[in-house]
């Protein structure tokens, strides 16, 4: 054994040489040591469940942490987003399609915070980067017309308000045709709701007279949705089918228009649709929290404190111009002007 007793040799007696075997007893071993202290009754150290109970605990307790840092980085992210637009929109359209891939994916996120914040950002880019959305609206659409399916009562109310800018900004058969793709053929009731409710305010903003011109993508699409949406199953989508049909029926082409684009075998419901409304009105939709909870995003700086993100991870607009003013965005000469919510581009 080398000086220090670290390790034992392992060079071979010299030939010739006897080996004795002996006893050699614990405290020859180990120098001083009392052995019986390492025994696994007398120490907790050497019981696997001790240690390993608190390499978890300690692990999940690191990882905890660590989810609690990325939820925190990916809200700040989305709402550098959010000033950008409203503050230096020209910016966000250098990297527009980065960025909302970006942000679409984190609308799918499990946890509501994170989603309703990414809710609240297209919102804003709807509304400050208007037809430059269009080309990135069948996905951002589709998005959020998924989570208008969820039980969650604020992050329908969110979607709600993310759409309606979606319909009052950008270009409105870019809108129309998203809301047509993501949701006429929808499983989900909600969902299939959502699309008719929000078509419906896209075609009273379009007018009669422009859905029923005969243009292409215009009135070969509507029309064919909007008598699917009056027969749906759902009490809800039906009220909102028959609603376009109210206010499309007093146009003088709408029964040319009616016979040309909707199918042969459709055409007696919808004209007794058409009679039952002349008789007895559209009706009437209950309620629903969705829909009282529904506000506009007109107004950057109204809408930007107005939209909906957790109280605990929500910033203020002061945050915002914070940020911006870091990133050398809003400069001191706008904040005492009162021009921060001023286009520049």
């Amino acid at each position: 054994m080398q000086e220090g007793g670290q390790f034992l040799s392992t060079s071979l007696p010299p030939s010739g040489s006897s080996i004795h075997p002996r006893s050699v007893s614990p405290n020859e071993r180990l120098g001083e040591k009392d052995f019986t202290k390492l025994q696994p009754e007398n120490s907790g150290f050497l019981k696997p469940e001790n240690p390993f109970n608190g390499i978890i605990g300690l692990y999940t307790a690191v990882s905890l942490r660590h989810r609690l840092l990325i939820r925190e980085k990916k809200i700040e992210g989305l709402n550098l987003v959010r000033s950008l637009s409203i503050f230096h929109s020209h910016v966000v359209l250098e990297r527009l399609h980065e960025l909302k891939i970006a942000v679409t994916q984190e609308v799918k996120n499990l946890r509501s915070t994170v989603s309703r914040a990414a809710i609240g950002c297209l919102g804003d880019m709807f509304t400050h980067l208007k037809k430059h959305m269009d080309h990135e609206l069948d996905n951002c659409v589709r998005v959020l017309l998924h989570k208008a399916g969820e039980s969650n009562v604020f992050i329908r109310e969110d979607v709600d308000k993310a759409l309606d800018a979606m319909v009052q900004n950008v270009t409105p058969v870019r809108a129309l045709a998203a809301l047509i793709n993501g949701g006429l053929s929808h499983l989900n009731t909600a969902v299939k709701k959502c699309a008719a409710q929000h078509m419906s305010d896209l075609v009273e903003r379009m007018g009669p007279g422009r859905i029923l011109s005969g243009i292409k993508d215009v009135t070969d699409r509507a029309l064919p949705a909007i008598a699917k949406f009056a027969q749906d199953g759902s009490q809800e989508t039906r009220f909102f089918g028959r609603k376009m049909l109210h206010y499309l029926m007093s146009h003088p082409e709408f029964d040319k228009m009616l016979e040309k684009y909707i199918p042969t075998k459709d055409l007696p419901y919808i004209r007794d649709v058409m009679k039952n409304i002349q008789v007895k009105g559209v009706g009437e939709i209950q309620d629903t929290p969705s829909a009282r909870g529904r506000r506009s995003y007109h107004g950057s700086v109204g809408s930007l404190r107005a939209s909906s993100v957790s109280q605990n991870t929500h910033s203020t607009l002061d945050r915002y111009v914070r940020v911006a003013q870091r990133h050398k965005i809003v400069t001191d000469e706008q904040l005492m002007n009162g021009t921060v919510g001023d286009s520049d581009t």
